[in-house]
C-alpha cells in the first residue's frame, strides 16, 4: 500500500481540468470531473509519522542487573534481551513500547 497526499492529487486534477475548461469537444473534461468526485468520496486513513531511532548500550556506573542492555533513545525504555546465538545480543529493529524505527547509527 502506498500512502498519497489525496489533498495535492486533487489540486493538481483541478488544474490539469481548467485547462480544457472551455473546449467542450475535450472528453477528458469529464473524465477529470469524475477522478475527482470519486477521489472525495474515497476512505481515509489516519497515518502517523515514523519515529526514527536507535537503540543506546547502558553502561558505566549502573547496577550490574543493567550492564550490556540497551535503551530506546526515543522513549528511553529498555530493550527486550534475547541471545539466540551465544552470547551475541538480537535486537529488535522497533522499539516495543513507543515504536519508534531503530534505524539511526
Amino acid at each position: 500500500m502506498r500512502l498519497i497526499d489525496a489533498d495535492a492529487f486533487d489540486k493538481e486534477l483541478y488544474i490539469q481540468q481548467r485547462k480544457y475548461e472551455f473546449d467542450e469537444r475535450w472528453i477528458g473534461y469529464k473524465i477529470f470531473d469524475a477522478i475527482r468526485i470519486d477521489l472525495s468520496r474515497r476512505p481515509t486513513i489516519d497515518a502517523a509519522p515514523v519515529v526514527h531511532g536507535k537503540w543506546v548500550m547502558i553502561g558505566g556506573m549502573k547496577p550490574p542487573e543493567y550492564h550490556h542492555h540497551h535503551q530506546c533513545s526515543v522513549c528511553e525504555s529498555y530493550a527486550p534481551m534475547r541471545m539466540p546465538y551465544g552470547t551475541r545480543e538480537v535486537l529488535s529493529p522497533f522499539c516495543p513500547t513507543c515504536g519508534a524505527k531503530m534505524d539511526l547509527e
